[in-house]
């Protein structure tokens, strides 16, 4: 590990020794000069003296007159036996007194605390009194600090020989391009660091490609997240090496991106060289086209949990996925919230899952699917009882009374589990009525919640009307 410290060029500086005066330094410079000083800076310490003991055959002595005859008197009633049950008084040293404000007194940490404290006083920043204690642990977790370049570079340092810590968490900090790079060093020298999260910390193309290379040098994360960096259409290349090249990264976090059809092209060129990444989060990056990632998805073995939420997939994105999923055998869970998916998108779906008996979750909350449509994908699934789905998220979707018999008597039939919003037509009971509430609430959720009183599907009947 002298890369790391050469690199950082205070290692050398934070590490030695500053127990030592200045006295005892001078004498130990002189001492290898100058072998004549060299006794004196060898009993610096001073020797431990101890007094005679109290009541001996020397105090005998001293206190008689007759020399001679006290010391055969002595000699002849001397009892050895006796001899050493006297007190001793030894020049020992007095106890320290308690210090008079001991909730102040330092108390020393573990060795990466003292590097730490080290660490920041030679570069004159402020300590993290979060951070000092979480170098205890097993885990740093600093998100939303306010920590800039030379905060990680104190962390860094103080991380660098330390194996009990295996998560690093700078979730929305300031740590720009140079703490990046503190953080690359880091990663190349302590292998012993499994996750890394750098979300929303806006590092651009230049910082993540150095973070990437590090990954890719020691090949040590099994997690990454590098949401929110501003790795929008052509830039995402930053990544292309690490999604290629790693052979134990299995959690890949690139979401909040704005990585557009360019980006995520990308992503699943470089993910067809890679059956060891398990889970991909591309949420909320703004895709409509995922012909390429379809492709990938249909012949790669690793993936388990693929996140497309908060994009823009509609009917042609559902079309693509429905024939990757015809074929792939291991994705488990697949999460198309938040993607404008409506009755025709389902069908298009459907005609995948049909065929696919390895997806157990699917999430389709919150896009524009009615009461009608959850009854749909009922009875899609009452149908075809070979699928392997056994989760289905529709959270957001109100749903009618028969729904609920209807789903109650599938639960009998087969194992399955599938969460709704309200029913519609239920009564509002005084316990649900909450004033402050109601006071407050916007046109859209006075809508909603007079939707469901009355029974009756204003949307539709208003589109229907129409």
């Amino acid at each position: 590990m002298v890369k790391l410290y050469f690199q950082f060029n205070d290692w050398d500086l934070i590490r030695r020794s500053n127990v030592d005066c200045g006295y005892k330094k001078v004498l130990r410079f002189r001492s290898a000069i100058y072998p004549a000083v060299k006794s004196r800076a060898m009993t610096l310490t001073p020797a431990k003296v101890s007094r005679r003991p109290k009541g001996t055959l020397s105090a005998s002595l001293l206190d008689s007159g007759d020399r001679n005859s006290s010391l055969s008197g002595s000699i002849d009633h001397f009892d050895p036996d006796q001899f050493f049950k006297g007190e001793f008084d030894f020049d020992a040293e007095e106890p320290e007194e308690p210090p008079l404000y001991p909730h102040l007194v330092h108390k020393p940490g573990t060795y990466a605390q003292e590097m730490y404290l080290k660490a920041c006083r030679l570069q004159g920043i402020t300590r993290s009194a979060r951070c000092y204690k979480m170098l205890a642990g097993e885990a740093v977790v600093l998100p939303r600090q306010g920590l800039g370049p030379d905060d990680v570079k104190a962390c860094a340092i103080a991380l660098a020989e330390t194996m009990n810590i295996h998560t690093l968490d700078f979730t929305e900090n300031m740590i720009g391009t140079k703490g990046a790079e503190y953080i690359a060093l880091l990663i190349t020298e302590n292998n012993f660091i499994k996750n890394l999260n750098l979300a929303d910390n806006n590092l651009g193309p230049d910082a993540v490609k150095l973070i990437a290379d590090s990954v890719k040098k020691t090949d040590s994360l099994s997690s990454i997240s590098l949401a929110g960096n501003g790795l929008s259409g052509t830039r995402c290349v930053a990544v292309k090496s690490l999604i290629e090249d790693s052979l134990n990264l299995k959690v890949l976090d690139l979401s909040n991106n704005d990585l557009g059809d360019v980006g995520v092209d990308i992503v699943a060129e470089s993910l067809a060289f890679n059956d060891t990444i398990e889970r991909l989060d591309l949420g909320n990056n703004q895709v409509t086209n995922i012909t390429k990632l379809a492709q990938t998805l249909s012949k790669n073995t690793g993936l388990v949990q693929l996140n497309l939420s908060s994009n823009g997939l509609h009917v042609s994105g559902c079309r693509d996925l429905a024939r990757a999923l015809e074929k792939n055998t291991t994705l488990r869970e697949l999460n198309l919230a938040k993607n404008r998916i409506d009755r025709a998108c389902l069908n298009n779906l459907f005609g995948g899952l049909k065929k696919n008996a390895f997806l157990r979750v699917l999430k389709i909350d919150f896009n524009p699917l009615n009461s009608e449509d959850a009854m749909h994908v009922l009875t899609f699934i009452t149908e075809n009882p070979a699928i392997g789905l056994s989760h289905i998220y529709m959270d957001s979707i109100d749903v009618q009374a028969n729904f609920v018999q209807t789903l109650n008597t599938l639960k009998q039939a087969r194992e399955i589990t599938i969460t709704y919003g309200k029913i519609i037509g239920t009564d509002l009971g005084i316990h649900d009525l909450d004033e402050a509430l109601v006071l407050e609430a916007t046109d859209f959720v006075v809508f909603e919640e007079l939707s469901r009183v009355i029974g009756l599907d204003i949307e539709n009947f208003v589109k229907d009307q129409g």
